[in-house]
């Protein structure tokens, strides 16, 4: 069921190694020897591998999204598009996203998605907001630093054109995994306009409405992210929609925007950036952050 809701075709990465050739295209071919670094010229080609290599037994190699697409390449050949995958997988565990997220039994949720812990009936606590867990130390490797900057250059800007899912890939590669990775510095923010960017249009094109809920959050976070009134009402409005659609779920995610909302709508941006940025605190937002310590 899960392969034909997205298509996917499952491939052991054990069998595959990638090649760069003269046109840039990134092909396959039988793992004869173990794979070094190469020289400066291959370095790109090197955080592709070592990204594709963070899931040890399969690659997802799409075969269609929204809009439908055609396949880029045969089973067993490797594209950026197969990058994509691998994020998508990374993020949310079950490479369906249909999988749910929460269930009345804690214990077969962790075992069977290891995507969220449920606590009590008062909230649920997000794996990925846990800023000790295992899961964000693996997202903080070297790995992960790498695929960062070849996203910076912009070899990946071609994912909004492919469709929901690898639009959806770029906006965590902009907004969440440049978070982690530079949490508490100025370079945490650096890709927000870009994120912005691309959420508006996803949203625009009514690409959200082709995702499962459990993707949709991550491509509204820009919004929430934003310093920008306009677009703060926006995340409001879309999180409202999740919550309406399963209020355990998604209610609190809800009360998440209404705070970041009333908070840019009180001081005009959002005061915890301040000390990253540089920016000097008025008394007013003193008072607030030291209220808000986790603001």
């Amino acid at each position: 069921m899960f392969r034909r809701y997205l298509g996917f075709s499952v491939v052991p990465l054990s069998q595959l190694v990638f090649q760069k050739t003269n046109d840039t295209r990134l092909e396959s071919a039988p793992l004869a020897q173990p794979l070094s670094t190469g020289p400066a010229e291959l370095s790109e080609f090197c955080n592709l591998v070592r990204l594709c290599r963070l899931l040890p037994e399969f690659s997802l190699v799409p075969k269609k999204a929204y809009p439908p697409q055609t396949p880029t390449c045969a089973v067993g050949a490797c594209t950026d598009l197969e990058v994509a995958s691998t994020i998508l997988q990374f993020w949310f565990h079950d490479p369906s996203g249909q999988a749910p997220l929460a269930s009345d039994s804690q214990e077969s949720d962790s075992e069977s998605h290891g995507v969220i812990d449920v606590v009590g009936k008062e909230g649920i606590q997000w794996r990925w907001f846990n800023s000790g867990s295992k899961w964000q130390s693996e997202l903080r490797s070297h790995p992960w630093r790498e695929l960062h900057t070849v996203a910076f250059s912009g070899r990946f800007d071609h994912y909004a054109e492919e469709g929901a899912d690898t639009m959806l890939a770029l906006i965590l590669i902009f907004d969440q995994v440049t978070r982690t990775l530079y949490r508490g510095t100025k370079r945490a923010y650096e890709g927000d306009t870009k994120a912005l960017a691309l959420a508006k249009r996803a949203v625009a094109e009514g690409m959200d409405q082709h995702l499962p809920s459990q993707r949709r959050i991550f491509l509204y976070f820009p919004f929430m992210h934003s310093e920008r009134l306009v677009d703060q009402e926006t995340a409001v409005g879309l999180f409202r929609k999740l919550a309406a659609e399963d209020p355990v779920l998604y209610g609190s995610l809800l009360q998440t925007a209404k705070a970041h909302r009333d908070t840019v709508r009180r001081f005009g941006r959002l005061p915890e950036r301040n000390r990253p940025l540089g920016r000097a605190s008025t008394p007013g937002e003193e008072a607030f952050l030291a209220k808000n310590p986790t603001a």
